[in-house]
């Protein structure tokens, strides 16, 4: 009885350290569980998503952003954006979210940021967006597929002044034969080492 006691401890013990070794690495960022704090871009190449917070579709808390968007009217553009003013340190990091595409559509999510005292700006290569749920969307911020002005909007380059992030944009690409979507999104969170 002692020597099962003594196993049942040891297993206890071993799992609790595993879960929070695992667990300690990884930071939900927004869970959307307030009010939202992200914006539409006003840039001359994106179209206009509405954004509100909704008690649909989450996969953490009980809350997601909702966006709701069209086709732009304008020729040649074929995407949205929208961000949340930031203050990050993310090196050695992936951000990772989940997404829940109610539209009859496949989309594709990049990620952009404003770096640094210049506020450089750099955007991740796209991921698909199938209907329905697509969890754990990871982008490793690690990597030298990213791109920049300085680039000629190259995915050739990395996030140079990652541990100074001052905006996260979320980009939402749309194909040609777009007309309207909603898509939810939650569970924010950074991965690191």
């Amino acid at each position: 009885m002692v020597r099962f006691a003594a196993y049942f401890i040891i297993l206890f013990l071993i799992t609790t350290v595993t879960f929070i070794a695992t667990g300690a690495n990884i930071l939900v960022w927004e869970g959307f569980e307030k009010e939202n704090e992200f914006r539409s871009t006003n840039w001359e190449n994106t179209g206009k998503a509405e954004l509100s917070i909704v008690p649909n579709y989450y996969s953490e808390g009980t809350r997601s952003l909702k966006v709701d968007f069209k086709k732009s009217s304008k020729e040649g553009i074929e995407k949205i954006a929208f961000y949340k003013e930031a203050k990050l340190d993310l090196s050695n990091s992936e951000v990772v979210l989940d997404i829940y595409n109610n539209s009859f559509y496949n989309l594709e999510v990049a990620l952009g940021f404003d770096t640094g005292r210049q506020r450089t700006y750099y955007e991740s290569l796209t991921k698909s967006v199938k209907r329905g749920w697509n969890k754990d969307i990871a982008f490793d911020l690690r990597t030298y597929d990213f791109k920049s002005k300085q680039t000629h909007w190259r995915h050739s380059t990395y996030i140079k002044d990652v541990n100074d992030i001052k905006r996260l944009f979320i980009l939402v690409y749309y194909p040609s034969d777009f007309k309207i979507a909603t898509i939810y999104i939650d569970n924010i969170r950074f991965k690191t080492d």
